[in-house]
């Protein structure tokens, strides 16, 4: 997957490719141009003669560019060359064209466009890119107007899109058959989106899905199947920092053998039986399976009477977790201390 060279295939001459930079390592080449100010600046850097016109890594990194005005990367910014991976962050960028790329969909494997000023994407020409396997999307400005519509890829393995203000559908990802790990962590969004008839989840039918990121949003509930891993491969679940004080029977199901499940930080009272079983269960039997719920106000009450009469379920919560006292350790309640219970 890398672009083989030899002295018969150098880089590009310097004079011809500045401002950027070409280096030759383990019989790669590799482009930095984070020296670009402007597209017009990459556009005549990719104009020279390429004796090999396939780079290993594209690197536009503007983070101690003051007087940098990259807002844009046109169709015809790197001219005749491919790249296996593409890193382009610190940039005031704000469109990437659709035919930006066109040359390297047979020969991507990551695209790594974080920490710019994006407000758009063309999501539909992804499935061109054969071998794409990572995608981030990370803080850029994309905002709730103009929705993510659903992504489709039989290559995408990882998809990061955290730190954006997003709106999207219970198909974001659906069409991404290999995906295992979803960014969407400090996305502004309040719910976890469900179809129509709140039958199937966001990721019902994925098959490697394992670490999904919902950290630091505004999610306040969260209903049965909202988060289903078909084939028991659910990893690391975090949901932490949100808003949840409703959570509904089944909410998540099929974790893998490393399950953890973090939602710590939230608004969770009540830790019923017939809401939590299942997930407790679920975590115990395989082993190692753990819940964090740290930083909750928890009422410690009879709701908890199930837990506590077995605590090798109770070992399944891991962490600090207080009641609302804000002093009693959760996994210290004993059965004389919510007595009467009916």
């Amino acid at each position: 997957n890398v672009s083989h060279i030899s002295s018969e295939w150098p880089c590009p001459l310097d004079t011809e490719f500045a401002p950027c930079i070409c280096t030759e390592e383990d019989l790669t080449i590799n482009a930095d141009c984070s020296g670009a100010k402007n597209d017009a600046e990459l556009i005549i850097a990719f104009s020279s003669q390429f004796p090999f016109p396939t780079f290993n890594n594209l690197l536009i990194d503007h983070v101690v560019c003051s007087d940098c005005n990259l807002t844009n990367i046109g169709q015809l910014s790197f001219g005749p060359v491919s790249f296996v991976h593409v890193t382009i962050q610190n940039t005031a960028i704000q469109t990437v064209h659709e035919s930006t790329f066109q040359n390297s969909e047979e020969t991507l494997l990551s695209l790594d466009l974080n920490t710019n000023n994006m407000n758009t994407f063309t999501f539909e020409v992804i499935p061109q890119f054969k071998k794409l396997r990572f995608l981030n999307l990370a803080q850029n400005s994309f905002t709730r107007e103009a929705p993510i519509p659903a992504i489709s890829s039989t290559s995408l393995q990882i998809l990061i899109l955290n730190v954006n203000e997003l709106s999207f559908e219970a198909d974001l990802v659906r069409g991404c058959q290999n995906l295992t790990k979803l960014g969407l962590q400090n996305t502004k969004i309040t719910e976890i989106p469900m179809d129509i008839q709140d039958t199937f989840g966001m990721f019902y039918d994925l098959k490697y899905i394992k670490d999904i990121n919902f950290a630091s949003n505004d999610i306040y509930e969260i209903g049965t199947s909202t988060i289903q891993g078909t084939k028991n491969t659910l990893g690391s679940i975090d949901i932490s920092n949100n808003k949840i004080v409703l959570l509904h029977p089944e909410f998540i199901t099929g974790f893998g053998p490393d399950g953890e499940l973090n939602m710590s930080s939230n608004k969770i009272v009540d830790i019923f039986e017939e809401v939590w079983t299942s997930v407790i269960h679920e975590l115990k039997s395989i082993g190692i399976g753990k819940i964090n719920l740290d930083d909750n106000p928890l009422r410690c009450g009879c709701d908890v009477e199930w837990l506590v009469r077995d605590q090798t379920l109770m070992e399944v919560i891991v962490g600090t977790a207080t009641c609302s006292d804000n002093v009693t350790l959760l996994n210290t309640v004993t059965v004389e201390d919510i007595e009467n219970c009916p």
